[in-house]
């Protein structure tokens, strides 16, 4: 078109520009593109390559539009996320501790390392009707402390599911 006269230098210099630009690009594409696969990898357990995989045949599918055929990541992957597992525990340590509280309100019975020849009946009728009342004194602290844990355990639970909400979304 330049040889023509259809064109003048300057347009074919902006055509130059263009190219080289639009090649530049794609090899800023090309290394996020590794840097992304290479995260992906890292969270999901993976290898880069079988990331890439289910990333571009996730990319296939949603341009077919069938999103039935969507090829779903598996749910175990996220069980070896370290966030997770964290969260996982401290939801397990409150439950524990909504269970201890819970126990509270229950007598309960201690056993000593006092031989049958050391055996006094009066005093283990005193340790037993000590034992049986302290609920029923402390009822009010040991309510309170059961109302407090199930309250922990609520926001573990609420921090659990955000943090695996946070992790399926990333």
């Amino acid at each position: 078109m330049k040889a023509a006269g259809m064109i003048t230098e300057a347009a074919v210099a902006q055509y130059e520009a263009t190219y080289w630009s639009t090649k530049a690009s794609l090899e800023d594409y090309g290394y996020s593109l590794h840097t992304t696969l290479g995260s992906l990898a890292s969270l999901l357990a993976m290898t880069p390559a079988d990331a890439g995989t289910r990333l571009f045949d996730a990319i296939r599918w949603e341009a077919v539009g069938d999103v039935d055929a969507f090829p779903s990541l598996d749910c175990t992957a996220l069980t070896l996320r370290p966030d997770i597992r964290q969260a996982e525990a401290r939801l397990m340590q409150a439950w524990y501790a909504t269970a201890v509280a819970r126990a509270s309100l229950y007598p309960s019975i201690t056993l000593t390392g006092k031989g049958i020849t050391d055996f006094q009946f009066a005093d283990f009728g005193k340790n037993l009707a000590a034992s049986v009342l302290q609920p029923v004194f402390n009822a009010a602290g040991n309510r309170m402390r059961v109302k407090v844990a199930r309250l922990q355990q609520e926001e573990a639970l609420t921090a659990f599911t955000q943090t695996l909400c946070d992790a399926a979304i990333e």
